[in-house]
C-alpha cells in the first residue's frame, strides 16, 4: 500500500494551531495598553499561552525548505 500523499500530519496540526494562537495573539489588542484590571491580566495570560505560534511558525518553514 504506497502513500502518495507526501503530507506529514503532526506539521499540519502544528501549523493550524498555531494559526489559531496568531489570530489570538493578533485580536488580543488589550495587552498592549498596560492595567492592573482584570481584562489585562486575562490578555496577558492569553499572550503568554498563545506565544509558541511564532517560533512553530518558523520551525515548519525550515522544516518543509
Amino acid at each position: 500500500m504506497s502513500n502518495s500523499n507526501n503530507r506529514i500530519e503532526y506539521i499540519s496540526l502544528a501549523s493550524v494551531l498555531s494559526a489559531i494562537a496568531v489570530v489570538y495573539l493578533h485580536t488580543n489588542s488589550v495587552y498592549h495598553n498596560f492595567s492592573f484590571e482584570r481584562y489585562w491580566i486575562t490578555a496577558n495570560i492569553i499572550e503568554c499561552v498563545f506565544y509558541f505560534a511564532v517560533p512553530i511558525f518558523f520551525m515548519i518553514s525550515g522544516a518543509l525548505l
